[in-house]
């Protein structure tokens, strides 16, 4: 099982700062595969960004941040360092209004 872990170089974490993000199972064979790995590679950056987004208070810099350095760590061992940026989706909702101007 490999432990998959990350910490953001543009906030000057190192190597010793890495969170953990998650275990997954066989990943060796799929980092094995040169057509493949930079594509688990990129999505595993992705899925730290996000929980780092999440659960670690990246709300509150992300956006100032953007895009930042995330460097990937795979069973103790540097992966490689990825610029991940943030897209916004904008959401949009709308209310009826009355012709006399009520909600």
């Amino acid at each position: 099982m490999n432990q998959i872990s990350y910490y953001i170089r543009d906030l000057k974490e190192t190597l010793e700062d890495a969170k953990h993000v998650k275990n997954i199972t066989g990943l060796e064979g799929d980092l094995a595969n040169p057509e493949l790995r930079d594509y688990y590679l990129e999505n595993l950056a992705r899925d730290a960004a996000e929980y780092e987004y999440d659960n670690c208070d990246g709300w509150e810099w992300m956006d100032a941040e953007n895009p930042f350095v995330l460097s990937l760590v795979i069973d103790g061992k540097d992966a490689g360092d990825f610029k991940v940026s943030m897209d916004y989706e904008p959401i949009y909702c709308a209310e009826k209004v009355e012709e006399d101007g009520s909600k």
